[in-house]
């Protein structure tokens, strides 16, 4: 789904409607994810299927995969809340730093 159709589709009034109908705490994680698919590039939302286990983003400085990560990595923790992850860096400043 692209960024215009994600659009289109937070403008029909049914979804508008649902989305009303969420308590708070839903209604804040939909807002915020939503917001982040409308800003974020093509190269930065998930790939399509479900065929894949390692998602690896090579690109160089300002594309974003810092920001992607965290966008996903939240996701996923709000997704699936009993779920473990891990998130490994050089050292636990660059991982606070980030």
């Amino acid at each position: 789904m692209g960024t215009s159709d994600l659009e289109a589709l937070l403008k029909d009034p049914q979804v508008r409607a649902e989305y009303t109908r969420l308590p708070a705490d839903q209604a804040a994680a939909w807002g915020w994810r939503m917001l982040w698919l409308t800003k974020a590039l093509d190269h930065q939302i998930l790939p399509p299927s479900d065929d894949w286990s390692i998602w690896l983003m090579l690109a160089g400085r300002g594309a974003g995969k810092t920001r992607t990560a965290a966008e996903q990595i939240a996701w996923w923790a709000w997704t699936y809340p009993k779920s473990r992850g891990l998130v490994a860096a050089p050292t636990s400043a660059d991982v606070r730093g980030t």
